[in-house]
């Protein structure tokens, strides 16, 4: 059997399905992109292990730039990223260029006669699963059942009140954050959320804005609105675009309105976010 029957590109369409392989063997998700030299050092290292492991295991490779949605939602922050899922269970990641011992090592973990598999990250991943396969209830049940053994647990909170956002059970949400105190950290992202849900119900509609801008491309108002709906519906490349635009356009509007916003949304994304990162660097450029 050749060594491409054992390795797979991922996008969304066969994602779901790749993860379900899962459950059977062990599949290494190699995060990477044309751009990253040490990405490229690892291509052979990981396609040579693959055709020595003879099916022991998948390796799911994943263009991080034209899947931006699935690096996103298993949080990747930096190329090259190599996670390892087991029965829908993160087993383990490598961050960086390694070498093929620290790869095997990895894979030897989960793979029987392994050492066995650490559940350290088990209720992250669960998370991150949650959100890329839109299974609220899912992810929802096992961060409860996490919550029982740790219930003084808040980022595992957070993460509850994050999915039931991406849920629509806002009520729930709000339950759940009220069992923080106010000056928690992890606190701050789904409360941001919560903010903009709250403002966009106020507003006219994605497409009433989309013709205001239509006919006036330059009218910030629109422009802003627009950001706060993408905000609440979890858009947030869209979001900071639009943020940035009216920050580009009157950088006052609003007593800052849109500066605000922006960090706001830094909140909610996390400071390892490259985006984070972009338009932090444009924000401060604006504004000095």
């Amino acid at each position: 059997m050749s060594e491409a029957s054992f390795v797979v590109d991922i996008n969304e369409q066969n994602f779901n399905e790749v993860l379900q392989q899962s459950m059977q063997v062990p599949v290494l998700l190699d995060f990477w992109a044309d751009w990253c030299e040490p990405c490229k050092t690892m291509t052979p290292i990981l396609e040579s292990l693959a055709e020595a492991y003879q099916g022991q295991f998948i390796l799911a490779k994943v263009n991080a730039d034209e899947q931006k949605a699935i690096s996103q939602q298993l949080a990747v922050r930096s190329l090259p990223t190599m996670k390892l899922v087991v029965k829908g269970q993160l087993a383990g990641e490598l961050v960086g260029a390694q070498t093929e011992t620290a790869v095997r090592e990895l894979l030897d973990q989960a793979i029987p006669g392994g050492a066995p598999v650490s559940p350290g990250e088990t209720v992250e991943t669960q998370y991150q699963l949650a959100k890329a396969n839109a299974d609220i209830d899912g992810g929802v049940a096992a961060i409860m059942a996490a919550l029982e053994s740790e219930p003084e647990n808040n980022q595992y909170k957070a993460w509850m009140a994050d999915l039931l956002i991406d849920g629509d059970r806002i009520d729930d949400a709000k339950s759940v954050l009220g069992q923080m105190a106010a000056d928690v950290k992890e606190r701050i992202g789904p409360a941001a959320r919560l903010q903009f849900l709250d403002a966009a119900s106020e507003l006219p509609s994605e497409e009433e804005l989309l013709a205001v801008l239509a006919k006036e491309d330059k009218n910030v108002e629109a422009f802003f609105q627009l950001g706060v709906r993408y905000s609440s519906q979890g858009r947030f490349d869209d979001a900071l675009s639009s943020f940035m635009t009216v920050m580009q356009l009157d950088s006052g509007y609003d007593d800052q309105a849109a500066r605000k916003s922006l960090v706001n949304l830094f909140e909610v994304l996390g400071a390892g976010d490259e985006r984070v990162k972009k338009y932090r660097r444009q924000m401060f450029t604006l504004m000095h």
